[in-house]
């Protein structure tokens, strides 16, 4: 059973697992290239030939598990590392929620077993925010002193405060350097839980 929220997100009860081989579904049979199927991470993420870039746009369907037996599933899509600004990534994205639900409504229902639940992530389910580890730690390495990776990560506060640091030379460069090897080192879930999964403030960290 599927029900809508709102834009861009479902509910339904039923087999997780087998929700998450019908989003991968979705995206092939809407001429997309799987690039991630994770259900331990509760992530699906496809990608379709945007002008010469073979796999420059991209749609990623987040699973959360709500508790009471209710997953939901969000799909939003974006400009693999680059900024979204047409509404390409949108009308895809909701071309593979339509196809997604039209299969799912297909399926008889099945309950659920043991151990085949979405990650739950907080108590809301937060959109996929699109934002890319590599190009938030490329960013900081090339434009750290600046804030740009602070910028593009949504937390404009603490790049004003880079910018604040440029009066004093040199002082935004450690912290920036500190930040780069951070994002490196850091993984892609706990990437998507701190900056994609939730809300993120102008000071968060």
């Amino acid at each position: 059973m599927t029900t809508e929220d709102q834009p861009g997100t479902f509910r339904f009860t039923g087999d997780y697992h087998a929700a998450v081989a019908t989003m991968a579904r979705a995206m092939t049979e809407t001429g997309g290239t799987i690039k991630k199927q994770q259900p331990e991470n509760g992530v699906v993420e496809g990608t379709w030939r945007y002008g010469i870039n073979p796999w420059g746009l991209c749609v990623t369907g987040q699973f959360r598990d709500e508790g009471g037996g209710t997953t939901a599933v969000t799909v939003r899509g974006g400009f693999k590392d680059a900024f979204s600004t047409v509404k390409a990534p949108r009308e895809k994205a909701a071309q593979v929620m339509a196809r997604f639900v039209e299969l799912m409504g297909q399926q008889p229902s099945v309950s659920r077993g043991a151990g085949a639940c979405a990650p739950r992530l907080g108590d809301c389910i937060t959109p996929h925010r699109g934002k890319s580890k590599t190009t938030a730690a490329l960013l900081a390495l090339l434009l750290g002193g600046f804030g740009v990776h602070r910028f593009y990560l949504g937390t404009w506060g603490v790049g004003l405060l880079y910018l604040a640091l440029l009066l004093v030379p040199g002082l935004g460069l450690l912290p920036a350097l500190a930040e780069t090897i951070r994002l490196f080192a850091m993984s892609e879930p706990a990437f998507d839980d701190r900056y994609n999964l939730r809300q993120v403030g102008a000071f968060h960290l």
